[in-house]
């Protein structure tokens, strides 16, 4: 009946999406060390769990697992064969239509995933707060804050117990220079649990932005007693004390900083952008490093292309990186105008203009409307300087 319906969906949507993580952590051994013998025993198991569960037709979330699995072990006819199945296999289910939520968003391509949770917002099969934070992630993702901190509102109504939803939602309120909103969201989340990491160090954040700086120390120090050597509060104290006047500190936590062991894409990440100014080449180097961790994330991609161009100017290397971000991401804005004007630094003015007039079709950000501005200024027409100047308008306004 309805019941074992339900009770199906829910363990099959639980197994799927173990699937979905350990297919994460098995691409991610194949690109760290591509010799490194992979066991597939786990996944095996999860998928036959989902076999046995997943009622009378197969499951169009067990074929992705078993389509990624042929990929991993490299049988491109299994391969070929399973991916044509999956596309041939429509999600008639909830649960289905979640697990593609999560693929979804495990490849990046957050757009799809909003709609595929948009189309859940208002049916009760998948959990609420599950479901309005997984669109809460989606949303953020696509930077449209606003719109994740209303989701993530709704998760909290309904899970107001939980410190993540907290810091979820105070980091939509940085993105939006709410800064007493996002300190009352992580101390509320520091109430609920005293040692999360990522709320003192946000806290810590909040306080250096309005020269609070010994409350910053404070805050830093705590992520530090959590996480001795954490490199990101490392580099966060350093530039509060230096701001300060204590040099021998900063430069002590920034040389332990850049000594300590980086494993993982965030982390490289962060070391990077300390090293824009100073060191744009050791920048790049971490940042190809947390490429091979995981090689189609756009804001990896966009960070590249960003060091390459703004700080090295390489720019046929720069606009080949944005089109990387262009192949996941085909209405990627901000990708759309750097990648146009790496092109224009490079007199390839035909190829730039093609490319923001796709960009400025939406409404955008002032950054976004600032390069657009650049492009038409480097083609130097007497029609594209008056185009620049309007952009250069909509950038103040924006």
């Amino acid at each position: 009946g309805d019941e074992k319906t339900a009770a199906r969906e829910v363990m099959l949507r639980h197994f799927a999406h173990l699937g979905f993580l350990e297919i994460a952590h098995l691409s991610q051994i194949r690109l760290t060390d591509p010799t490194e013998a992979r066991s597939f025993e786990r996944l095996d198991r999860l998928i036959s769990a989902a076999k046995i569960v997943e009622g009378d037709r197969p499951s169009r979330a067990r074929l992705y697992l078993e389509m990624d699995r042929a990929r991993l072990a490299g049988n491109e006819n299994r391969h070929a064969m399973l991916q044509q199945r999956v596309k041939d296999t429509i999600p008639d289910s909830d649960a289905e239509l979640y697990l593609d939520a999560v693929r979804l968003l495990a490849n990046y391509d957050h757009v799809a995933a909003s709609k595929r949770l948009t189309e859940l917002a208002d049916r009760d099969s998948i959990p609420s707060a599950l479901r309005w934070t997984m669109l809460g992630r989606s949303q953020v993702a696509e930077q449209k804050y606003e719109d994740a901190k209303l989701s993530f509102t709704q998760s909290i109504e309904r899970a107001p117990d939980s410190a993540k939803l907290y810091v979820l939602r105070g980091h939509c309120h940085m993105a939006l220079h709410q800064g007493i909103a996002a300190e009352q969201d992580f101390r509320m989340a520091n109430k609920l649990e005293p040692d999360n990491q990522m709320a003192w160090y946000c806290r810590g954040q909040i306080h250096q932005a309005r020269k609070e700086y010994a409350d910053a120390i404070c805050s830093y120090d705590r992520v530090l007693e959590l996480a001795p050597g954490d490199f990101s509060a490392l580099l966060k104290r350093s530039e509060t004390y230096r701001a300060m006047g204590r040099i021998s500190a900063a430069d002590a936590d920034y040389q332990a900083a850049l000594a300590a062991e980086c494993n993982s894409q965030n982390a490289l990440i962060a070391r990077a952008k300390s090293r824009y100014s100073d060191d744009p080449e050791g920048a790049i180097d971490d940042l190809y490093q947390a490429r091979r961790l995981n090689p189609d994330r756009p804001f990896v991609l966009s960070r590249i292309g960003y060091v390459l161009a703004r700080k090295l100017h390489r720019y046929a290397e720069a606009a080949d990186v944005y089109a990387d971000v262009l192949k996941i991401q085909p209405a990627n804005e901000s990708a759309l105008v750097d990648r146009a004007l790496s092109l224009a630094r490079l007199k390839r003015f035909e190829e730039a203009l093609a490319l923001t007039r796709r960009a400025m079709v939406n409404p955008n950000d002032a950054g976004n409307y600032y390069q657009a501005a650049c492009v038409h200024a480097l083609v130097g027409t007497e029609n594209n300087r008056k185009n620049a100047v309007v952009l250069l308008s909509k950038a103040i306004n924006a």
